[in-house]
């Protein structure tokens, strides 16, 4: 229970609901927060496998895809999208040299061990 000066009448029924007004300025201080929290630690999230899964796990619970788009936010701030477009690319080219071998199916760890080579040239 509030008390003091500032504390007003006490609360006795529910919320009104949000306004349309109240969404909206809610969700564009949330984007200048996260962009603002990117713009400090997008070194980090580039370089640290870690932070940038957690990273990713606060968006996931926000309801935020920082991989929507290559032309989006996060691709101009991080660079997140020619990576990830990179990445892709490389996967889809190990892929098709499989393609004689294995139909183009390659496990994970085979996957993984061809993209740490081609990437180390």
């Amino acid at each position: 229970m509030r008390e003091g000066p500032a504390a007003g009448p006490p609360m006795t029924g529910p919320l009104p609901p949000p306004t349309p007004q109240h969404v909206t300025s809610s969700m564009e201080r949330f984007r200048d927060a996260l962009q603002e929290f990117v713009t400090k630690h997008s070194d980090e999230i580039k370089a640290s496998p870690g932070f940038r899964s957690k990273f990713h796990q606060m968006c996931a619970q926000a309801g935020v895809d920082p991989l929507a788009s290559r032309k989006g936010l996060w691709a101009k701030v991080l660079g997140l999208g020619d990576f990830y477009y990179e990445l892709g690319v490389q996967v889809v080219e190990v892929c098709v040299a499989a393609r004689p071998v294995s139909g183009g199916m390659v496990a994970m760890d085979a996957l993984v061990d061809a993209l740490r080579r081609k990437r180390s040239q």
